[in-house]
């Protein structure tokens, strides 16, 4: 694959978390304040589910169904067993040797934390900005989406390198949300 056809396919995946995730959670966070079900307080949570929701049903409970499927196939000593094994070691050795699990696994879980970081962070920008009636807030929280561009790009980058970029994206993210949310209040406390 050319570089020009992978920045398109990080454009295609960066937008698509743009408009789909962070838009709709602020969607959601808009017609739930609207409806009184939701308030300034209520940012840091929502920031919280929108991250949890993510990591731990669809990145989460899924993949440990397949897991358990793998698992319970491969006990079974059937020809089904022997034909998923030599699909496996075909298509992902990694998975049968321990080195291999043991210095990969890490990475996993970093990946993990910098993604909760950067849905709690919009998740908290979408209802500043809906509670406030502030379209900045959501114009700060848009931009996090992009985080997607990067994902074509992780097999041309050694692992460590990638992921730290991640984690420094998601690190601002949170840097962001923070700050406006602090000066939100800050800015609130004064004019009452």
């Amino acid at each position: 694959m050319f570089q020009g056809d992978l920045v398109i396919l990080g454009l295609y995946f960066g937008l698509q978390t743009v408009f789909f995730e962070v838009g709709g959670a602020f969607l959601v966070a808009k017609y739930s304040v609207s409806r009184g079900k939701m308030n300034k307080r209520d940012a840091e949570a929502y920031g919280l589910g929108l991250a949890l929701w993510e990591n731990g049903i669809v990145l989460g409970i899924l993949p440990v169904i397949n897991l358990i499927i793998y698992f319970a196939t491969l006990s079974s000593n059937t020809p089904a067993s022997q034909a998923l094994y030599s699909e496996l070691v075909k298509i992902q050795p990694q998975l049968f040797d321990p080195n291999q699990v043991l210095l990969t696994a890490p990475f996993g879980l970093l990946e993990r934390v910098s993604s909760l970081l950067v849905h709690f962070s919009w998740g908290v920008l979408c209802v500043l900005s809906a509670v406030h009636h502030e379209r900045k807030f959501l114009l700060f929280a848009l931009p996090m989406g992009l985080i997607d561009l990067f994902v074509p790009f992780a097999r041309r980058m050694p692992l460590t390198a990638f992921e730290i970029m991640i984690l420094m994206f998601a690190l601002v993210c949170l840097w962001v949300a923070v700050a406006v949310r602090r000066r939100t209040e800050a800015r609130r406390k004064h004019d009452e």
